[in-house]
């Protein structure tokens, strides 16, 4: 069968697998419908279908007593909706409560940011506090003093976000303030929340990665080895790194190596080192998160002019859904190492079962490649290091030379994610 060509009539990134056997629009796999044996874009098309097939098959006197039917039930429920309202006390309540909720006046304010919504609220005099609410869930409670109330910006999260605002009459009574709903979907924000950590391909390339947090013991050798050997890589500098060794940040500059974010003082972001969980630790918000990259980014800015690549890697490998999705809001892509592809290097305690002296890297990265390959593979490595000696570095130029004779290629990480997304389009 013949792939359907088009896009989807609902998500314009993908390309569309069916058409509506209705209307014959473009649909992909996620949006089509099965419904009696046929693919359909909504429900709607399918109830216009089934309509239409009832219209030929039934017989014109069946029609008319059909149509007769539905005017007289359209008359009761008009009647029902539009009969005059009783009279009294306790109506007079009932009108005010729907009116205007408390006898307060109050207009909801929404202003659409890029990826989320500022809520505030104006009310003509002070009133009973307002709760917001977001897909069933609790989010907070503001009492409207100087005849308003911030809520400040909501941030969408993928998909429909429901919004709700509540509040209570001088009874106690709940009144419904206001509710909207918005789908939220941003292919920039899709993208740059999915981590990578290798891409699939037939080319011997590999990237090498360095992690710089606050120490440069080694640094200059490795400098001096990736220029001898006229190899780029990616290295991912803490605030703390580029404040205290600006003469290096340079250097690594001029050499032509990419730059991306590793936190300004390399946090604890989630509770791994505590429970062996990846839950968000006490404290780390999506404002902590943003401080960190963004501060780090403003900070590479002033030493060179240029901005870091929009790439981060997460101090101690920590992070969850929430953590890529905050930084991809900052502007920037998570990329993790490959598996069994950490050096260890920053295991500076000999008595421990995960130590590797600069032979036991050097052996590890080789076997694995001839066991499993290093094809489209990211290796972690790192600047400074805590040894006292057997420094990892001294094996560098020895794994490049080896590599080499394997006909591998060093690319940045940047060149990697290029040469996935031509795969990608070659492979479509």
């Amino acid at each position: 069968m013949a792939a359907i060509k088009g896009i989807c009539k609902y998500h314009p990134e993908r390309r569309a697998s069916n058409k509506c056997y209705y209307c014959k629009e473009p649909v992909c796999s996620s949006c089509r419908q099965l419904h009696a044996h046929h693919y359909f874009c909504s429900k709607t098309c399918y109830l216009k279908w089934r309509v239409a097939q009832w219209l030929k098959r039934v017989k014109p006197y069946k029609m008319y007593w059909t149509v007769a039917v539905l005017v007289l039930l359209s008359d009761i429920v008009l009647y029902v909706l539009l009969k005059p309202q009783p009279t009294g006390p306790e109506s007079a309540v009932r009108r005010q409560v729907v009116t205007d909720s408390f006898a307060v006046r109050l207009d909801t304010n929404r202003v659409a940011l890029r990826y989320g919504l500022h809520i505030s609220l104006k009310a003509d005099k002070e009133s009973a506090p307002v709760l917001l609410w977001r897909n069933g869930r609790f989010v907070s409670a503001l009492p409207v003093q100087k005849n308003k109330a911030d809520f400040g910006i909501q941030y969408f999260e993928p998909g429909w976000n429901r919004f709700a605002l509540w509040s209570q009459t001088a009874r106690g009574r709940a009144v419904l303030l206001d509710s909207f709903r918005i789908y939220f979907h941003s292919p920039r924000l899709s993208y740059l929340k999915k981590q990578v950590s290798r891409i699939y391909t037939n080319e011997p390339i590999v990237a090498l990665t360095f992690d710089g947090g606050s120490l440069d013991r080694g640094t200059q050798n490795i400098l001096d080895t990736l220029k001898s050997r006229n190899v780029h890589c990616t290295m991912f500098l803490t605030g703390g790194f580029i404040k205290r060794y600006p003469a290096l940040v340079k250097e690594i500059r001029t050499d032509g190596h990419e730059v991306g974010n590793h936190s300004f003082s390399h946090p604890h972001l989630t509770n791994l080192e505590l429970d062996g969980s990846q839950h968000t630790r006490a404290g780390v918000t999506r404002k902590t998160l943003w401080n960190e990259l963004l501060k780090t980014d403003s900070l590479f800015r002033k030493t060179g002019g240029k901005p870091m690549a929009a790439l981060w890697r997460a101090p101690f490998g920590e992070l969850n859904n929430d953590i890529l999705l905050w930084a991809a809001e900052a502007g920037f892509k998570h990329v993790n190492w490959s598996m069994h592809c950490d050096s260890w290097d920053w295991v500076a305690d000999t008595s421990s079962q995960l130590y590797r002296t600069p032979r036991d890297i050097l052996d590890h990265f080789l076997t694995y490649e001839t066991e499993n390959g290093l094809r489209g593979r990211i290796l972690l490595m790192h600047l400074g290091s805590e040894r006292k000696n057997e420094f990892p570095y001294t094996i560098l130029g020895k794994l490049i030379d080896a590599l080499r004779k394997r006909n591998y290629r060093f690319v940045t990480v940047s060149e990697l994610l290029t040469h996935s997304r031509v795969n990608q389009h070659t492979h479509n």
